[in-house]
């Protein structure tokens, strides 16, 4: 079985904001990369199912193609806690440097640690392996996605940072009883192709 995990294209904050739970849109000409991903579904083989993280920027995407999709809060990004909305430059650097030096059981303040999150994936990989079918697609975030193909990798999970997940990406894993293989990772999807 196939995992196909897709991070959404680009959104409409400035640069430099810290936006992990917040609800932010997608900036304009979002549906020319959904276009793309139909393409690649639609010449999947076999059985494919649909889950999204429920943000709209995941959500919204995943309800164009056309296909049932249902949402998983496994796959939501980390909450940054009081650090949402605000840029990373106006967070204290003493308080970013607490949270780095543990960033496993530390969280922002009333927020999520790496931890937390990482757990959650981790049950969503497991619901994942049980899939009856032969591709089950997945929109989500970058930190959910680097911990599942950590995980898929046998990666500890401080060195998830080393993966790079560009917004627009896709990353697939076959998940298998011999072993977990990654086909390929953070492969940039746009309105002219792959």
């Amino acid at each position: 079985m196939k995992l196909l995990l897709l991070r959404y294209p680009a959104v409409a904050v400035a640069n430099g904001a810290c936006y992990g739970a917040s609800d932010v849109e997608l900036a304009d000409g979002w549906q020319a990369w959904c276009e793309q991903v139909k393409a690649l579904i639609d010449a999947l083989d076999g059985r494919v199912g649909c889950v999204s993280s429920p943000a709209s920027r995941c959500l919204r995407p995943a309800r164009c193609l056309g296909r049932d999709v249902s949402a998983d809060l496994r796959l939501r990004e980390m909450n940054f806690g009081d650090w949402e909305g605000r840029t990373w430059s106006d967070i204290a650097v003493d308080e970013i440097a607490r949270w780095n030096a543990d960033l496993m059981t530390v969280s922002p303040p009333n927020g999520e640690s790496l931890g937390q999150m990482y757990a959650r994936t981790e049950d969503f990989l497991a619901a994942a392996r049980a899939f009856e079918g032969d591709t089950l697609v997945a929109f989500a975030h970058a930190g959910p996605i680097r911990c599942l193909l950590a995980s898929v990798l046998g990666m500890q999970p401080s060195q998830l940072f080393r993966l790079r997940i560009d917004l627009g990406s896709a990353s697939t894993v076959s998940l298998g009883e011999g072993g977990d293989v990654l086909e390929f990772m953070n492969l940039r999807l746009h309105s002219s192709g792959a």
